[in-house]
């Protein structure tokens, strides 16, 4: 499966050192979009239990597993405990053909529980904390390590079989890569149904199913997320974020935005000055915390 649109860019990442890695963390209430990308990602898991959805494969993780999600896999994580923490690790597809190493070839165990695999990640963790002599090939070391301990893994065993048929995740991926390039503009669950080439019941019954949304559920749920985006950074005002997200009535905006995040969209801005008293730490765009929480 190959595709030009990822719902999940990671165009950010550098040339000569092409990865991304940081800590991050889920509470009961958060909800994760559910999202795919070219590039595969690693998440090592520190405290707490989560269920992690690979395209139809759900799995239990807990501290010292390591979920990994291939390329092109539609997921999402779920906390199971009050608050699960992990640390993510994306690696850019062009090292890893550099590296002759056949990610997205050949797939790999999406629940790993090993030693010498989760030493590796402890490795990337002391290696990024202390950022000493060598820093970035130590790291690209460990990385390369890590992968191939994974694949040498996934050749091993036998990996389970997705509920659905590639065409229905395919189908998925396409609507999602339409919407993320036409969010911010008027577009019906017809529209979509006709881009992606299936009728409108099916092609609705089908993306629930799997994302576990509605098409219009998933629409305004990534709006909001990117009208979100736009306030917290102080570029927009609240009513600018709405209209450049594909709001063009600012009480269905406002309500929209209270239904997922519990609160006006007035109270962003206060939220953002109380976040930025604390440590600053990884935002990712695809978790909606819930408003109650507090760090």
């Amino acid at each position: 499966m190959t595709r030009s649109e990822n719902y999940e860019s990671h165009a950010g990442i550098e040339a000569d050192f092409p990865f991304i890695f940081h800590p991050d963390y889920l509470n009961r209430e958060d909800k994760f979009l559910m999202h795919w990308h070219e590039n595969i990602e690693l998440l090592y898991f520190t405290n707490g239990r989560a269920d992690i959805l690979c395209d139809s494969v759900r799995l239990r993780v807990e501290g010292g597993d390591i979920a990994v999600v291939n390329p092109y896999t539609l997921h999402s994580v779920e906390a199971v405990s009050d608050r699960c923490e992990y640390y993510t690790l994306i690696v850019d597809r062009g090292f890893c053909s550099r590296m002759e190493l056949p990610v997205g070839v050949r797939p790999i165990r999406n629940l790993v529980r090993d030693e010498a695999a989760a030493g590796c990640f402890e490795r990337l963790i002391m290696e990024e904390a202390g950022r000493a002599s060598y820093y970035k090939a130590a790291f690209k070391a460990a990385v390369t390590e890590l992968l191939v301990r994974l694949l040498r893994l996934s050749e091993q065993s036998a990996l389970p079989e997705n509920k659905y048929s590639s065409r229905q995740l395919d189908m998925v991926q396409s609507a999602m890569s339409y919407i993320a390039r036409h969010y911010t503009t008027p577009i019906s669950v017809e529209e979509i149904a006709r881009g992606v080439g299936y009728s409108k019941y099916y092609f609705c019954r089908i993306f629930k199913e799997i994302t576990g949304r509605t098409v219009v559920v998933y629409i305004n749920e990534l709006r909001c997320n990117r009208a979100r985006q736009l306030i917290f950074s102080g570029e927009c005002n609240i009513s600018e974020s709405a209209e450049r997200c594909g709001f063009h009535n600012l009480s269905y905006f406002t309500r929209a935005y209270k239904s997922f995040f519990g609160v006006l969209p007035s109270a962003a801005r206060k939220e953002a000055a109380r976040q930025a008293l604390h440590k600053p730490q990884y935002v990712n765009p695809c978790v909606v915390r819930s408003p109650s929480q507090k760090e």
